[in-house]
C-alpha cells in the first residue's frame, strides 16, 4: 500500500484559494456526522499533511472535549498544532529549524484562534458549566451549535498558516 503524498507548498495553496470554503464545509459536517471536533479536523486535513485520514482520525480522538472530556484545551487547538508540526517540519532539516518553524506557526494558530474565539479551553470555548464526562455535558456540547463556528474558525486559520 503506497503512503498518502504529502501536497507541495504551490500546490496547497493554489487548493486554499479554490477550496476553503469546501475544506471548512466537510470540517463542519463532519463534526455533525458526530465525530469529535478533532476529528473533524484530522479528517479533513490529514491528505493535506500527507497521512491517511482513518490514522489521522485515530491519532486524534483523545483530544475530543478539550483532551479526555476534561474540558481543558480544546481538540481543535491540539489538532491544528499536530497538523502544523506535520506540515513545517521535515526529515531533511535539523531538529532546530523543525522546531524554529513549528513553534512560529504554533504560535501564529494559538493567537488567531484565541483573538478569534476568546480563548483556547473547551469549556470556556463552548460556554459550558457541566461535567463533560457525563451524558448531559457530551449532549451541551453539540446543542448550542458554538461546535460548528469553531470548526470553521479552525479550519479557515489552519488553512492560512499551512499557505
Amino acid at each position: 500500500m503506497n503512503a498518502p503524498q504529502e501536497i507541495s507548498g504551490e500546490s496547497l495553496r493554489l487548493l486554499n484559494r479554490a477550496n476553503l470554503k469546501d475544506i471548512e464545509k466537510q470540517v463542519i459536517a463532519m463534526g455533525q456526522s458526530g465525530l469529535s471536533c478533532s476529528e473533524a479536523l484530522a479528517f479533513a486535513f490529514a491528505p493535506l499533511i500527507g497521512l491517511d485520514k482513518d490514522m489521522a482520525m485515530r491519532m486524534v480522538c483523545g483530544f475530543a472535549g478539550g483532551m479526555g472530556l476534561s474540558g481543558e484545551t480544546c481538540g481543535i487547538v491540539s489538532t491544528a498544532l499536530l497538523v502544523v508540526g506535520f506540515h513545517y517540519s521535515s526529515e531533511t532539516s535539523t531538529a532546530h529549524e523543525n522546531r524554529r518553524m513549528v513553534m512560529m506557526h504554533s504560535m501564529e494558530f494559538v493567537d488567531r484562534f484565541e483573538e478569534e474565539n476568546g480563548s483556547l479551553v473547551c469549556r470556556d470555548l463552548c460556554h459550558l458549566e457541566v461535567d463533560l464526562r457525563s451524558p448531559e455535558g457530551a449532549a451541551a456540547i453539540r446543542q448550542r451549535g458554538r461546535v460548528e463556528q469553531l470548526l470553521a474558525s479552525g479550519a479557515r486559520i489552519l488553512l492560512n498558516i499551512l499557505e
